[in-house]
């Protein structure tokens, strides 16, 4: 019997790059993907992902409680030719709104929206019938906060988020918690840290410094040079996220990590795989640092390797290499 994945957000960077892992490679999943459209840059990830036959898509918004409802007890019409009617096993959350929409609320439909959409979803997921569940929710390392010190985070270590993103995520990671001693829906939390790879769009920091060095302009960094983050090609975290679907959850908690490493080393790393590839000269000083503090988030990802046996293996170098030669042939 197929295995049926559903994936909110799934036109995004992390929900479209999962979505094609899974119908390119597992055939024995139904992969359903759920995403509203919203967010244009990802959009023209659509035609590329209906071709497949193992793929179904519904436009579709989380905070939809009745569609989300029909999709849980499969009774949506899009997926009412499926073969082995059983619901959902398996429900990635990937969904989460990255711009502000409503500026005159002080952003607080960005908040409403990104803790309801997940609520929604785990909620649902307890109502249905399945006999099978597993709620995998993608947090963010960024939950622990930062450090003075190069000691990695690990899973147990104190919790004090900073920016918005980061306190949202916790928030919905203690509500999940929750959910799961009082209705006992098995949830893996996933920590993610700071990722980069061609096709990533939007305001993220390791992607803003390869954009830069590609188009020579200078980029402001609210880091200092020697801040240390934990960094990690999205091709390897797709497969980590893939080695949670046999995993046998109760309410788990990993960071799911790559390499930690200093802003200035990833800088250098970007200019000098760059300067191999184009032969055109590239200067760190395009890079303005606007905090001399030194503040770490470096984690510990040896838990899920002893859980599930994924480990990151791409070097940066590796990786900033792959995504340099892709963005600069497309």
């Amino acid at each position: 019997m197929k295995k049926n994945i559903l994936i909110t957000g799934a036109l995004g960077f992390l929900g479209y790059n999962l979505s094609k892992v899974l119908v390119n490679n597992f055939p024995m999943y139904n992969v359903i993907g759920i995403d509203n459209e919203q967010d244009e840059k990802y959009r023209e990830n659509k035609d590329s992902i209906l071709k497949y036959n193992n793929y179904y898509y519904i436009k579709g918004n989380v905070l939809d409680k009745k569609l989300v409802r029909e999709i849980f007890l499969i009774n949506h019409s899009s997926l009412s030719h499926f073969s082995d009617i059983h619901g959902i096993d398996v429900a990635y959350t990937t969904a989460f709104e990255s711009l502000l929409f409503d500026i005159s609320k002080e952003g607080l439909e960005y908040y409403e929206n990104n803790m309801l959409g997940a609520m929604n979803i785990a909620i649902e997921y307890i109502l249905s019938k399945s006999s099978e569940k597993k709620l995998i929710y993608l947090s963010s390392c960024y939950v622990y906060g930062f450090s003075d010190t190069e000691k990695p985070f690990s899973e147990d270590s104190p919790l004090s988020p900073i920016s918005r993103n980061a306190t949202i995520k916790l928030s919905v990671e203690m509500l999940l918690r929750s959910l799961h001693y009082n209705f006992g829906l098995p949830i893996v939390i996933l920590r993610l840290p700071s990722i980069f790879g061609d096709g990533m769009k939007g305001d993220h920091l390791l992607m803003n410094i390869i954009n830069a060095v590609i188009q020579n302009r200078s980029l402001e960094i609210n880091f200092s040079p020697k801040s240390i983050i934990n960094a990690i090609f999205y091709e390897d975290l797709i497969i980590g996220l893939e080695s949670f679907i046999p995993f046998k959850a109760s309410f788990n908690i990993f960071n799911i990590g790559g390499v930690n490493i200093t802003i200035s080393d990833f800088i250098n790393i970007v200019i000098d795989t760059y300067q191999n590839i184009t032969g055109d000269l590239r200067s760190g000083d395009i890079f303005i640092f606007k905090n001399k503090i030194q503040k770490n988030c470096c984690i510990s990802s040896n838990n899920v390797y002893k859980s599930t046996g994924w480990k990151n293996y791409t070097t940066i170098e590796y990786g900033v290499e792959k995504t340099l030669k892709r963005m600069l042939n497309a």
